[in-house]
C-alpha cells in the first residue's frame, strides 16, 4: 500500500511480510517511495498479538526505537470514517506527518482483521 504527498508522488510504501491470518504475527516494512526491490526498508512495524498497539523502529543499525501506535479498538469506531482511533506516540526527533501517513497505511491495513 501506498501513500503519496501533498504533490501526489508515492511519499511511502509499506508491506506485509511473514503475515499469518488469525495468528496476529505480522510484521510490515516501510519504504521510501515505490522501489521497495532496489534499496531496504527503513522502517519496521511490529504488531503486537490482538494488532492493538505497533512498535516502529528503524531497520539496520542500531534499530533505535521511532514511535508507538495504539489502536482503540475497544471503543466504537468513528462514526463518520469508519475507522478505528489511533493514539500516536512519537520518540525524540522523528517528523510527525511522515508517521501520520505510517498510521493512515497501517489504518487501512489492519481495520478489517479484527
Amino acid at each position: 500500500m501506498t501513500v503519496t504527498d501533498s504533490t501526489g508522488r508515492p511519499a511511502v510504501t509499506l508491506l506485509r511480510r511473514g503475515f499469518m491470518p488469525g495468528a496476529g504475527h505480522s510484521t510490515v516494512f516501510a519504504w521510501w517511495g515505490t522501489k521497495t526491490d532496489e534499496v531496504a526498508p527503513f522502517l519496521e512495524i511490529k504488531a503486537g498479538l490482538l494488532k492493538w498497539d505497533f512498535k516502529l523502529t528503524e531497520v539496520g543499525g542500531e534499530k533505535r526505537p521511532v514511535a508507538t501506535v495504539k489502536r482503540d479498538v475497544a471503543t466504537v469506531k468513528n462514526f463518520f470514517t469508519d475507522r478505528d482511533d489511533f493514539t500516536l506516540w512519537v520518540e525524540p526527533n522523528y517528523d510527525c506527518a511522515f508517521l501520520v501517513m505510517v498510521v493512515v497505511v497501517l489504518d487501512e491495513m489492519f481495520s478489517d482483521d479484527n
